[in-house]
C-alpha cells in the first residue's frame, strides 16, 4: 500500500459568529491544553462550524488530548467536507486512500480529492496527478495526471513540481523534454524537494552545456514572474530597444517557443557573439558580427584547437587496459573568458571503439586531464569563445 502524507496545522478563522469560543479552543490546542480546545471545539462542530469539526477529526486522528479514534475523525472529516470545506475533503480523500480505521477505498479517495482539487487544493491537485499516473482507482492517463501536477506545481507544491519533472523526462503525457523536466526538478529542489534536486543532478549528466543554461533560464524566468509564465516563451523574439532600435540582450525563439538564438544588437545591427539552436534545443552553430556583418571569426581557429589539445597531453593518462587503449571520445567543454573549465560543462558527447562501461572510464580519464593542466586557465583560446561548448576529441592511438 502506497504511504500518504498527511497535513498537520490546525485551522483558523477569524468569523464574528462563535469566534471567541473557537479561537480560545485553538490557542487553548496550540499551547497543549488539548482538553479545553475539545471543551470550546465541540459544541461549534455539533452547530455546523467546519473548521471546529476539521480540527477535532485531526484531533482524533492524531489522539491529540483524546484516544485515537479513526471513526470520530471520518465523521467530522465528513461533516465538513459535505459542507464544501476543500481542507476536509483532502482529508478524507486520505483517510480513504490510507484505509485509516475503514477498508481502503481509491474510488472514494478520487471522488474527495476532485472535489478538493477542483477548488484549487494544492495537496489534492497533487495526489490527483500520481493517482492517475499509476492507475489507483481510475485508468492511467498521463494528461490528467500532468494536469493535476501542472496546477499544485504552479501552486509552488514541491512534491508536484518534481513529479511535473519526471512526467517531461520520460514523456508521460506530454511530449519528452529534458529541459522543462530539469526546470521543474530544480523548482522542486528550491522549494525543498530533495529529490527534485537528485534527479535534476542526474537528468543533467546528459544534456549539454546549452540545454542546462536554457534550463536554468526558464527557471528564472518562472521565478520571476511568480509561476505565472513556467514554460518556453510564446513571442517570437525579447529585448531591449534604445533609439526604436533593438540594443542590448536578444533571444530570437523557433515558433516550439524553444530558443533559437541569443546575442547582442547594436543600434539595430547584430554585433558580438551569437549562438543559434536547433528547435530541439542543441547548438547550431556559434557566429560571431560586427556592425551587422558576419566576421571570419566564426569558428575555433585550428592552430587555437591544437595548442589547447598541446596543453591537456601532457597531463592525460591513459589507462593501461587494452580496451582503453582502442576507444576514442568525444568531451564537450565550456570555457569562462579566461580560459577556466566552467563547472559542470564537461560531458561525454559520444564514443567508439568500447563498451559503454570503457566509454566512461575513458571520458573521466580526458576529464582529470582537462582539470590537471588548467592551471591558471588555457590560455590560447580567444575570449569571444566563453560560454561556447567546444568539443574535443580523445583518441589514444593519435592524441
Amino acid at each position: 500500500m502506497r504511504t500518504f502524507l498527511m497535513t498537520v496545522m490546525f485551522v483558523a478563522i477569524a468569523a464574528a459568529v462563535s469566534a471567541q469560543d473557537f479561537n480560545k479552543g485553538l490557542a487553548a490546542a496550540q499551547s497543549g491544553d488539548f482538553a479545553t480546545a475539545l471543551k470550546e471545539w465541540t459544541p461549534l462542530a455539533e452547530q455546523g462550524n467546519v473548521h471546529a469539526q476539521s480540527n477535532l477529526a485531526l484531533m482524533y486522528i492524531r489522539g491529540d488530548g483524546v484516544t485515537q479514534d479513526y471513526k470520530k475523525a471520518l465523521k467530522w472529516y465528513t461533516l465538513a467536507a459535505e459542507q464544501g470545506s476543500a481542507k476536509a475533503q483532502s482529508e478524507l480523500a486520505l483517510m480513504y486512500g490510507r484505509g485509516d480505521g475503514i477498508p481502503q477505498d481509491h474510488k472514494e479517495a478520487v471522488k474527495w480529492f476532485t472535489l478538493a482539487a477542483e477548488q484549487g487544493n494544492d495537496t489534492a491537485q497533487f495526489y490527483l496527478g500520481y493517482i492517475y499516473s499509476n492507475g489507483e482507482g481510475v485508468s492511467v492517463d498521463d494528461e490528467q495526471s500532468v494536469k493535476w501536477y501542472s496546477l499544485a506545481a504552479e501552486q509552488v507544491n514541491s512534491s508536484a513540481q518534481t513529479n511535473l519533472g519526471w512526467m517531461y523526462e520520460n514523456g508521460r503525457g506530454v511530449p519528452q523534454d529534458n529541459i522543462l523536466a530539469h526546470m521543474w526538478y530544480s523548482l522542486g529542489a528550491v522549494n525543498g524537494n530533495e529529490l527534485g534536486g537528485d534527479n535534476r543532478d542526474v537528468l543533467a549528466e546528459s544534456m549539454s552545456f546549452w540545454e542546462v543554461l536554457q534550463a536554468k533560464g526558464l527557471f528564472n524566468k518562472c521565478i520571476n514572474t511568480n509561476y505565472s509564465d513556467c514554460g518556453y516563451n510564446e513571442l517570437q523574439a525579447t529585448g531591449n530597444f534604445k533609439n526604436e532600435k533593438p540594443d542590448g540582450l536578444w533571444e530570437h525563439y523557433h515558433e516550439n517557443g524553444r530558443l533559437e538564438s541569443k546575442g547582442n544588437y547594436k543600434q539595430g545591427k547584430k554585433d558580438g557573439l551569437w549562438h543559434f539552436f536547433n528547435e530541439d534545443g542543441t547548438l547550431e552553430k556559434t557566429e560571431t558580427y560586427k556592425d551587422g556583418e558576419l566576421t571570419e571569426e566564426t569558428n575555433l581557429l585550428v592552430s587555437q584547437l591544437s595548442a589547447l589539445r598541446d596543453s591537456i597531453q601532457s597531463c592525460w593518462i591513459v589507462p593501461f587496459d587494452d580496451e582503453s587503449k582502442k576507444i576514442v571520445v568525444e568531451v564537450g567543454v565550456a570555457f569562462t573568458n579566461v580560459g577556466k573549465i566552467i563547472s559542470g560543462s564537461m560531458r561525454l558527447v559520444k564514443y567508439r571503439g568500447g563498451s559503454e562501461e570503457g566509454a566512461k572510464l575513458a571520458f573521466q580519464s580526458a576529464r582529470r586531464a582537462m582539470l590537471r593542466c588548467q592551471k591558471d586557465g588555457y590560455k590560447s583560446l580567444p575570449k569571444s569563445y566563453a560560454g561556447e561548448e567546444i568539443i574535443l576529441i580523445f583518441d589514444p592511438t593519435s592524441f
